[in-house]
């Protein structure tokens, strides 16, 4: 009969401790998973950032109406910075 306690709380234990260990992989991937998105995340503000700049540098002499209070507002700034320089 003793042994059957010691037994059974080792078989707990054992399974306690598959468990945590599978949920800290499962946690692990997760976190993994999440550090692949936001390292897209950030590939595709880049490029995004770069396509305004890009047009911006190209058309902002004439922008497109959709564009215009957008870059009528970076030339204001560019004129401010170069005021308080």
């Amino acid at each position: 009969m003793p042994n059957s306690f010691f037994d059974k709380l080792s078989a707990n234990l054992t399974n306690a401790t598959r468990t945590v260990s599978q949920n800290l992989k499962n946690s692990t991937d997760a976190s993994k998973l999440m550090s692949q998105i936001t390292a897209e995340n950030r590939n595709i503000q880049e490029n995004l950032n770069a396509i305004g700049k890009l047009y911006y540098d190209i058309c902002k002499d004439e922008p497109d109406e959709a564009f215009r209070p957008m870059v009528e507002a970076i030339i204001k700034s560019e004129q401010r910075i170069a005021e308080l320089q």
